[in-house]
């Protein structure tokens, strides 16, 4: 009976922080169009546009939600949303080509933005709030198990970037004159949202393509994948894969009866958290390596045990990593295993 109350509290905070998104976003997409139409602002502009598309998705998230039940267990993307992941992708790729289109225009013709003070109060404000959201969200999908949620959430996390590099276009116009900065600042928001295409079109595919990959003799579990040097977000849900991957491992001629090692990779800000992360999991039975990540600035505990990969193992170990990563305000990245035969 408290869980299910819990679970009510829950899913009324996840309605509560995506209707306030969806009143934010209708904010940022007029005054952002308007201001940057009304300015001649390439950045502005496309700043609005892609407003305009993440209150598209923010609305089909809010309808999922108001779907789902307190009694519902971790759910997954249905095909409704899958359709229209794959509408937000193409969407964002036409935003790409208008940037680029209009951006390239600009700069050849030096079509000159005016100030905007209102698009400048507007980035500074949009800072704010969507780090805001962000993080109420983001914690909030993890704690329900929403997918969904998740990915608009992400969402969040880029709009910030978009917010800071028009903001710096605007200033620079406004502040000292340079005209060009408007345009490139469009062209560096190309990035961003190319990032944020891929990744609604590989989260509106079929669960199949967002498997992850074996890689020299070993298999990636969900959430790692070292091809091409990097890691790949995964959007499916994560018990599902975690069983597509097991069996993929048992393809691979794996025994999944016996014991074998399995790695865990906990991404958290700091020395500090890493290590306390390695003194909770040590006496568990694991053999943690703390250092500092790859890219970016994190550190990595990087977390291994024998043990035999049964679903019901995976499981416990998925729940014990995903809730050090929400105290410890990190990320559990994945698991892989070697093939035991």
């Amino acid at each position: 009976m408290a869980t299910l109350i819990a679970a009510s509290s829950l899913l009324r905070q996840a309605r509560l922080a995506q209707v306030l998104t969806l009143a934010w976003m209708c904010v940022e997409l007029g005054v952002a169009l308007g201001a940057g139409i009304m300015a001649r602002s390439v950045a502005l502009t496309a700043f609005g546009i892609d407003s305009g598309i993440e209150l598209f998705t923010a609305a089909v998230v809010l309808r999922r939600l108001l779907q789902r039940t307190p009694s519902e267990e971790r759910g997954e993307l249905t095909a409704g949303e899958r359709r229209a992941s794959r509408l937000v992708g193409y969407g964002l790729y036409a935003l790409v080509v208008y940037i680029v289109v209009s951006a390239g225009a600009s700069l050849v013709l030096q079509i000159r933005p005016h100030a905007s003070p209102a698009g400048l109060t507007l980035t500074i404000l949009a800072l704010a709030v969507m780090a805001f959201l962000w993080k109420w969200r983001i914690g909030l999908a993890d704690r329900l198990g929403s997918p969904a949620l998740r990915g608009d959430a992400a969402c969040s996390l880029v709009c910030l970037y978009l917010a800071g590099t028009t903001l710096a276009g605007l200033v620079l116009n406004q502040v000292f004159g340079f005209w060009w900065a408007d345009p490139i600042a469009g062209l560096v928001l190309v990035w961003w949202i190319r990032g944020e295409a891929n990744e609604a079109l590989d989260a509106g595919g079929p669960p199949a393509n967002r498997l992850a990959a074996a890689v020299v003799g070993r298999y990636v579990g969900p959430g790692m994948s070292w091809l091409f040097g990097g890691r790949k977000k995964q959007q499916a849900p994560k018990a599902n894969l975690d069983e597509q991957t097991l069996k993929q491992l048992a393809k691979a001629g794996a025994d999944l009866a016996k014991p074998t090692h399995v790695i865990s990779y906990l991404y958290v800000p700091d020395e500090m958290r890493a290590r306390s992360a390695a003194g909770e999991l040590v006496p568990a039975g694991y053999q943690v390596e703390v250092r500092t990540a790859a890219s970016g600035p994190s550190w990595l505990a990087l977390a291994t045990i024998t043990m035999v990969p049964s679903m019901e193992n995976i499981a416990l170990l998925r729940g014990r990593f995903e809730s050090l990563a929400t105290r410890l305000g990190g990320e559990f990245d994945g698991w892989e295993a070697a093939v035991t035969k």
